[in-house]
């Protein structure tokens, strides 16, 4: 079973990918539908919340925001 843990892990892969916002919005529904998956507790909304917060950061010196 995944943790909060691997969540951050994961939004961290995802938001320094390079890939493009799209891409990375994509990844991260993809990624969500295996926690959802996984974690019948998995809070889809918080998710996402999380991962538009870390993809419209613009400062370098921001820290990723814990999930």
């Amino acid at each position: 079973m995944f943790t909060k843990q691997h969540y951050i892990e994961v939004a961290k892969v995802i938001r320094a990918s390079g890939a493009s916002k799209k891409a990375q919005r994509k990844m991260a529904q993809d990624f969500g539908d295996m926690f959802a998956r996984d974690n019948p507790r998995f809070d889809r909304q918080r998710w996402n919340e999380a991962i538009e917060a870390g993809l419209v950061r613009v400062r370098a010196n921001t820290q990723p925001r814990a999930l």
